[in-house]
């Protein structure tokens, strides 16, 4: 009799531990043939994603072991997980483990269980690994979802290796949430962990249904502000004086305001195009060199007159990692105004200087002067390199014959706001 209870008082001591353990809650599964089944789930305190749950029938009372081939999706209490088949691209925290000899970087096809976060236009899944790095995946509609892309490289330096961090997520953001103005970025500055991003993608879900903005914005529109410098040639021609004299480059500060527009969604290869529209303000002036007319007169001219320049632009973007280098065509309008060009003749023999407007006082300058301009550039982030090469009908052009073609190199910076 001593025996059993001993016996007894053995299995109970060992028996509570066990079933102090488990942790059924209310919940269901979904089984890959479709099928709902409503029960209780065994939750466990899981620091990583589970990838088999016990699951107990509500109508049997059967327990039952399923894993990630025989469930398409499980809830338990407030959460819900869903299983996909997905590219997991490996990253770490932890400088140790990515130089380590069997680190492997390279990404791989697997099915996992993904947590759900927030849900809505964008939906964000959280995953988790035995090594409690965390994943999270971005989805669009009934699309799969994409990793949100953290990538570790090594730089070794003789005996040393760095290691470097690329925040890759922070560009994939910018597509997705670039049709809400209010957190529209490229790169978008966001930590990569769970409550800032579920903050994120709930303000871009939410982004557009109030009164104020009922519909998502097709073009997301950015204010430039430009500043650089130009240097403009020209080149008379024709039955001029001012043609034999040397006419040097003009070298001065240009700058403007502007507008940057780009499309807000739909395919990224849509999303690369842009149209930029700025106004330039210059203020030229250059002299010529001493033209000898013949042995008394001498001939010098200057060029001096201020213009607001309108320029349209189309370009084109090629996202290089954080960079994005863009060639682009456009149109340009110059307003001429504050003309005072001028020409004077010095004659040896008496001393005497005529000054006349530049190429005579019956020759009309072009108030409007239409032209056309190419540009390379590199963007990156809300800052922008440019160089513009334009070509700009003559600023004088008469039946006689003179001519004032001009040629125009620009070399801009601009910052978007």
């Amino acid at each position: 009799m001593k025996l059993i209870l001993g016996l007894l008082s053995l299995f109970c001591v060992i028996s509570v531990p066990v079933l102090a353990q488990e942790n059924f809650q209310d919940g269901y599964v979904v089984t890959v043939s479709g099928d709902t089944l409503r029960g209780r789930i065994d939750q466990q305190e899981w620091v990583a994603t589970p990838g088999r749950i016990v699951f107990m029938d509500s109508r049997t009372g059967q327990r039952v072991d399923y894993t990630i081939r025989q469930l398409s999706a499980f809830g338990v209490r407030q959460e819900v997980y869903r299983g996909y088949a997905v590219k997991l691209y490996p990253y770490s925290r932890d400088p140790g483990v990515v130089t380590a000899s069997n680190w492997r970087s390279e990404p791989y096809d697997t099915t996992i269980f993904l947590r759900l976060i927030t849900r809505g236009r964008l939906s964000l899944w959280g995953y988790q690994d035995s090594t409690d790095v965390v994943y999270f995946f971005i989805q669009t509609g009934r699309q799969l979802p994409v990793q949100l892309r953290v990538q570790d490289r090594v730089v070794v330096h003789g005996a040393v290796s760095d290691v470097i961090t690329d925040d890759v997520y922070t560009f994939q953001l910018a597509d997705y949430v670039a049709a809400c103005s209010k957190i529209a970025d490229r790169p978008v500055p966001v930590a990569y962990e769970e409550y800032a991003l579920k903050r994120l993608i709930d303000t871009y879900n939410q982004c557009g249904t109030g009164s104020e903005n009922r519909g998502r914005r097709r073009y997301a529109a950015h204010v430039l502000v430009l500043g650089g410098g130009l240097q403009s040639a020209v080149k008379p021609g024709g039955k001029s004086d001012a043609t034999y004299a040397h006419w040097p480059a003009f070298s001065g500060p240009t700058g403007g305001l502007g507008v940057w527009i780009e499309p807000a969604r739909g395919k990224k290869s849509r999303r690369r195009w842009g149209l930029v529209i700025d106004a330039l303000y210059d203020d030229l002036m250059v002299n010529s060199g001493i033209f000898h007319k013949n042995y008394y007169q001498i001939y010098t001219g200057k060029l001096d007159y201020m213009e607001v320049k309108g320029n349209i632009q189309l370009r084109y973007a090629i996202p290089i990692g954080d960079f994005r280098p863009f060639l682009g065509v456009g149109f340009s309008n110059s307003l001429i105004f504050n003309n005072s060009s001028s020409q004077k003749y010095f004659d040896q023999s008496d001393n005497t200087v005529i000054k006349q407007p530049l190429f005579g006082s019956g020759v009309k300058w072009a108030m409007y002067r239409p032209g056309g301009f190419g540009v390379v550039g590199l963007a990156w982030k809300r800052w922008s390199l440019e160089a513009r090469y334009e070509r700009t009908m003559p600023l004088v052009n008469t039946t006689n014959g003179v001519k004032l073609p001009v040629t125009n190199l620009y070399a801009l910076a601009a910052f978007a706001f």
